[in-house]
């Protein structure tokens, strides 16, 4: 069997020359290491390929970002809402309704997590602090910051062997109401999501509010969400094989 293919999203530098789009190594070497095989997804690319794009991978891989457009979620910008990019924002929220539409898997990652909430409804706080009085933005040069309460039974209480796990946190914002079909799988001890996941048999969607990908190698469960994906991934794989 080939390496899973995994679309993942991508960031940029520059709103003038949106063309330029980048992807952290650390996402990328994530996916490496849990055996499979990233490729770049163009925010650019109209929104009618999108199916056609999913067909030629096996999972999806949301990664980390600015703030979201709060007009995607029916309310008006916060003056501590940072500012946004509406192509990508529509293009990761189209995509994710199409990978789980089309039972393709899906991890998100930061952003990811708040992608996969609005796209299935769901809404933000715009910035965690004016809610809580408590910054989710861990001090430079710490790998771990804050626990996140795990729910038991649930995708993420089955890949870590713990109830709580220490996580590090880039966040100021977070899931609100949450999206349709969606459950909370962690929260942190003030209250806000940590991680987000599918209650729908067909689609696999696992979301988490911190950033495995700089950590993986350093814990026991890093690495693990990243394998999740893959195995995933591979069972689509010998699905579509054994349809054919």
């Amino acid at each position: 069997m080939s390496k899973p293919i995994i679309g993942v999203t991508t960031s940029f530098e520059d709103k003038e020359h949106l063309e330029n789009q980048i992807v952290s190594e650390f996402y990328q070497e994530g996916v490496r290491k849990a055996g499979g095989e990233p490729k770049k997804l163009n925010f650019l690319t109209p929104l009618e390929q999108i199916p056609s794009i999913l067909e030629k991978m096996d999972g999806v891989l949301l990664i980390g970002g600015g703030d979201y457009d709060p007009s995607l979620y029916g309310e008006e910008r916060d003056a501590k809402c940072g500012p946004s990019c509406l192509v990508k924002d529509q293009y990761e929220i189209e995509l994710t309704r199409q990978a789980a539409k089309a039972g393709v898997p899906i991890l998100g990652i930061c952003r990811g997590l708040q992608t996969i909430n609005i796209a299935f409804g769901g809404s933000l706080v715009q910035d965690v602090p004016s809610v809580t009085g408590k910054l989710h933005q861990q001090p430079k040069g710490n790998v771990f910051w804050h626990d996140v309460y795990i729910v038991p039974n649930t995708i993420l209480s089955s890949l870590t062997d713990s109830p709580v796990i220490a996580t590090n946190s880039y966040h100021h914002q977070s899931a609100k109401r949450i999206g349709n079909g969606l459950i909370v799988s962690a929260r942190a001890r003030d209250g806000i999501v940590e991680a987000l996941e599918s209650a729908r048999e067909r689609s696999w969607i696992l979301a988490l509010q911190w950033h495995p990908e700089r950590t993986v190698g350093k814990d026991r469960y890093s690495l693990r969400f990243f394998e999740a994906l893959m195995q995933r991934a591979e069972d689509r794989q010998g699905n579509i094989r054994q349809e054919e």
